[in-house]
């Protein structure tokens, strides 16, 4: 528990969290695009 408190497991699960919005974000744009597209 103490690992996932130090400031750089915090880093790096931050950053991990950020590419997976990231990669969310981009998922729902590539979906709304193809959507309205089609439309």
């Amino acid at each position: 528990m103490s690992k996932l408190l130090s400031p750089r497991s915090n880093t790096e699960y931050h950053r991990v969290f950020l590419l997976i919005i990231n990669n969310l974000k981009s998922s729902l744009c590539y979906s709304v695009y193809s959507v309205v597209s089609f439309d």
